[in-house]
């Protein structure tokens, strides 16, 4: 629809690592790029180091408009600012319509994220803009305007088979698909990387118990990562919960966790909100 009438579009799409955003941009890629649309894709670096724009340079430098991030080095930053937007602004609509895809926005630099936010306001052609962020991570990607916001979240159980099978090639049965969709949200990542834990370990074939044991080492660090942004507090709930409800999944009665955690009950909704 913006392609037909001619106008920008920035379209963002949240969610936790694994969940399928990348997927999800790599489909809409492949549709238009079947169209005939041009297509650019970068990711963010996740380690530091990067200039300013990095992301931006790797997209124009696949347009073949590299010079567009070129600012006088005379002027002064606010102004310098500016002409970045206006030439970024005129190489895309040079080379419109087109789609560019600006994959893992949590790691982009300020500058990046800015200049995402500024193009909204001044792109007049069809320039598609879409980006993926985990929205588990901080950053200032959720304070950008955009068109259209999607926030992905687990897949159903029914769901869940068929991307298990694709990813791992493991058709399961409900005895175990249904544990598994307990245990990792429906995120199709953790699961597969979970039934790839099992198979080594003899977990899938006939007569293996049908649960859940460890946590691969792909996912743990997510989570362990995720932890550590924590506040010491919430993460004490965090793991004495994760103890009292070990491999059940059920839930754990709040009285009992706040005395396990060493607070009042009271306290308790304030840690973990």
């Amino acid at each position: 629809a913006a392609i037909e009438g001619g106008r920008g579009v920035t379209a963002l799409i949240g969610g936790d690592a694994g969940i399928g955003k990348t997927r999800l941009a790599a489909e809409v890629a492949e549709r238009l790029r079947a169209d005939g649309i041009a297509v650019a894709w970068a990711a963010c670096p996740r380690d530091g180091g990067a200039p300013p724009f990095w992301p931006w340079a790797q997209l124009l430098g696949r347009l073949g408009r590299p010079e567009a991030l070129a600012a006088p080095d005379s002027t002064a930053p606010d102004h310098a600012r500016f002409l970045v937007v206006e030439a970024v602004t005129a190489a895309l609509e040079a080379v419109a319509p087109v789609l560019l895809v600006l994959d893992d926005l949590h790691w982009a630099d300020d500058a990046s994220l800015h200049l995402l936010s500024a193009l909204g306001a001044h792109v007049a052609a069809p320039v598609l803009v879409l980006g993926t962020y985990r929205d588990t991570e901080p950053g200032g990607v959720t304070s950008i305007a955009a068109d259209r916001r999607l926030t992905l979240s687990g897949l159903s159980v029914d769901e869940l088979g068929p991307a298990v099978a694709e990813l791992t090639g493991e058709v399961l049965a409900s005895g175990l698909l249904e544990p598994l969709h307990r245990r990792t949200g429906g995120n199709p990542y953790f699961a597969a990387e979970v039934v790839r834990l099992l198979r080594a370990e003899g977990g899938l074939q006939e007569g293996a118990p049908r649960s859940i044991g460890a946590v691969p080492h792909g996912v743990r660090s997510v989570l362990e990562r995720r932890l550590d942004r924590l506040p010491d507090a919430t993460e004490t709930v965090l793991r004495a919960a994760a103890a009292l409800d070990a491999g059940t999944t059920d839930g754990v009665d709040p009285v009992l966790l706040a005395a396990v955690a060493g607070c009042r009950p009271t306290e308790l909704e304030e840690r973990l909100a």
